[in-house]
């Protein structure tokens, strides 16, 4: 009798043991953008200096995808940020202001772009599901649907 139920006694402890937590993860998903949208107070927004080209914006699902062009040796120096004015146009639907800050300390003649992303949830709004976003150096408005 006592053999039994060491033996169903040592079978417990080795599932316990040897359970495998595979299904649960703490790691935070993957950022599907390069950078987050920074929003700033209206003076220093209104302050930063246009030393770039806005070549192209698309929005996909939360990602502000942009080409931007400007003078260097090929670009992968350049700092580049999205900024918020944090004004909020009381519109149907709002419409927010952007503009890209743009570093480039680079000291090349020649033209070169690149492609960055930006994750834009952080400009969502609690009381709505669209917003429309004006990018300074862009033409066209671009609907943000969440």
């Amino acid at each position: 009798m006592k053999y039994p139920f060491c033996l169903i006694f040592t079978l417990c402890l080795i599932s316990i043991f040897t359970c495998s937590n595979d299904d649960v993860t703490d790691v935070a998903p993957d950022m599907k953008c390069d950078e987050s949208v920074q929003i700033i107070p209206e003076g220093f927004y209104s302050s930063e200096p246009i030393e770039h080209t806005v070549n192209g914006i698309t929005i996909e699902e939360d990602c502000l995808n942009a080409t931007i062009g400007g003078s260097g040796c090929d670009g992968s120096t350049w700092v580049i940020e999205l900024i918020d004015s944090g004004d909020i146009a009381e519109s149907f639907p709002p419409r927010r202001s952007l503009k890209f800050r743009f570093i480039n300390d680079e000291e090349c003649d020649a033209v070169v772009e690149t492609d960055v992303s930006f994750d834009i949830t952080e400009l969502r709004l609690e009381d709505g599901n669209e917003i429309l976003l004006k990018v300074q150096g862009f033409d066209q408005r671009l609907s943000y649907k969440y």
